[in-house]
């Protein structure tokens, strides 16, 4: 949850909500405060109490407590997992937002850049269509650029001085709008990645301690073998083990690190 609330203040909210140091030391406060209160009632026998569990052979609260089962789920599936949605929610629709956006610029550039062709080639028809074919930018920009350019040109209207001072400028502007479009592009599909990792996070932490949450429920009676019992313990302690997962491989670095290792180690095996 801290995790998902941090990816939804540096997407959504990043202007605003830059990331910092505190922010960062504030979400492991967060992290390690829930499950710290969470446990003190069964701890202190204050609303439950530790007992083994042989069905799970574990040793885990007394969920007959229906006072302390209602928390932890209300923790669980009515904190942490709607506050995990609504955060990707919010990606995700600053996403689409984004990619409109993405779009719309691609599109206007494109318009604009027959425009700009067709002005060209009215002013000076010797200029070929494959010479100003992919430039791109606001039209006005352009021909006040090509106008300004001719104006500083002292030989005249036409002349080789003015086309090359022209071509310059519209080359500069394709430069830099071509910047703009990739580092767009880039922030988009990071932030696309960003929003994959978030459904799996929900997904697993769903898939994972619903099970556990039914065996056990003080509402449901439900007669749950032992295998079923040992299933849903370890099914939900997987959990932990699916999130570092999860964060490590939809990183390109660390996927990147990890073929370097496993590289490194077949050349070793291949030389011994």
């Amino acid at each position: 949850m801290a995790i998902s609330l941090d990816r939804y203040l540096t997407v959504v909210w990043s202007n605003r909500f830059p990331p910092s140091k505190r922010r960062i030391i504030m979400f492991i406060i967060l992290s390690w405060t829930f499950p710290i209160a969470n446990t003190i009632p069964p701890s202190f026998e204050l609303i439950s109490d530790f007992r083994y569990h042989s069905l799970t052979h574990h040793c885990t609260p007394v969920w007959e407590v229906c006072l302390y089962y209602i928390i932890c789920n209300i923790i669980l599936f009515g904190i942490t997992v709607p506050v995990m949605v609504f955060c990707y929610i919010g990606v995700f629709w600053t996403l689409r937002r984004q990619q409109q956006v993405l779009r719309s610029y691609t599109d206007e550039n494109v318009d604009d850049s027959e425009k700009c062709n067709d002005s060209h080639q009215v002013n000076n028809p010797n200029m070929s269509l494959d010479n100003l074919s992919g430039q791109g930018g606001n039209v006005s920009e352009t021909m006040e650029e090509f106008s300004s350019s001719n104006l500083d040109d002292p030989v005249g209207h036409g002349s080789e001085k003015g086309k090359a001072n022209q071509q310059e400028r519209v080359k500069k502007g394709q430069k830099k709008q071509t910047a703009e479009r990739r580092s767009l592009q880039n922030k988009l599909t990071t932030d696309k990645r960003i929003a994959l990792t978030g459904i799996l996070l929900v997904m697993t932490t769903v898939i994972c301690w619903a099970p556990y949450s039914i065996v056990h429920s003080c509402f449901i009676p439900i007669n749950a073998t032992h295998a079923l019992g040992v299933f849903t313990m370890w099914l939900g302690y997987t959990n932990a083990l699916l999130d570092p997962i999860i964060y490590s491989f939809m990183n390109r670095r660390v996927r990147a690190r990890y073929r370097a290792m496993m590289t490194s180690l077949r050349m070793t095996v291949c030389k011994t």
